[in-house]
Order: C-alpha cells, then structure tokens, then sequence
C-alpha cells in the first residue's frame, strides 16, 4: 500500500468518523473536488477509509454481541414478571423468533428433517399466529 498524505489520513478519518464530504472539507482544508478524487481513483486512500469503516463495525458488532445477554435477560423477567399480558407475550414471540421460531422456520429448516420435525414446525407456526396481537 503506498503512503497516504497527512491530509489523506485526516480526511479518511473525518469521514469514517460519519462526516460528510463538506464538512470534511472545510474542516481538513481540502476541496470537495479532491475529496471525489480521492474517493474515485485512489484505491489506497478508499482501502484506508474502508479499514476504519470495518474497524468501526466490527466495534459495534462486539457491543451488540455484548449486549445481547441483558436483551435476552430483560425479554425474560418481563415474560416472567409484567403483570401486562401483551408485554409478556410480546416479550415471549420475541425469544421464540430468536430462538427461529419466527413463522419462516418451516420454509427455511425443512430440508432433510424427518415429518415429524416439519409437523412440529407447522405447529409451532400456527402457534406463533394465533398470538398475534
């Protein structure tokens, strides 16, 4: 990868950073135009934005993957403990659409089961709709 300028660096970071082209702009001190340029025929420079792009994605992937245990925490004391009826169903259907159970999952995991498998599944589908609220 060749060397990217000072200001290269500066922009990339900008607009990974969410900014957009002219803020950036002004705020690196660097025309618009350049800006385009760059982005259309510099392949170092959009490998570099890509980069902070990825690492920032990757970043909010592991929060995500970090919070998914209080989400499913939560789903589950208001299923055990909302005296509200539509809460605790809601909160139910929600865990049983992660779990797969989501009204697709007949369509999606029927290949090369056994017929009692896809008789469950249609079950637990039509078990899904007439929750429906």
């Amino acid at each position: 990868m060749a060397t990217l300028t000072p200001k290269q660096i500066e922009v990339a970071q900008l607009l990974a950073g969410g900014m957009n082209i002219t803020d950036t702009s002004k705020d690196a001190g660097v025309t618009r135009p350049t800006i385009y340029s760059w982005l259309k025929t510099n392949d170092d420079f959009l490998a570099y934005l890509n980069s902070l792009k990825a690492e920032q994605i990757d970043a909010v992937r592991i929060q995500l993957e970090a919070l998914s245990t209080l989400a499913v925490d939560t789903l589950t004391a208001i299923m055990k403990n909302s005296a509200d009826d539509r809460a605790r169903i809601s909160a139910a259907k929600e865990v049983l659409c992660m779990a797969g159970f989501n009204g697709k999952r007949t369509a999606l995991f029927t290949a090369g089961i056994t017929a009692d498998e896809v008789a469950k599944n249609k079950r637990a589908d039509a078990f899904l709709d007439s929750l429906s609220l």
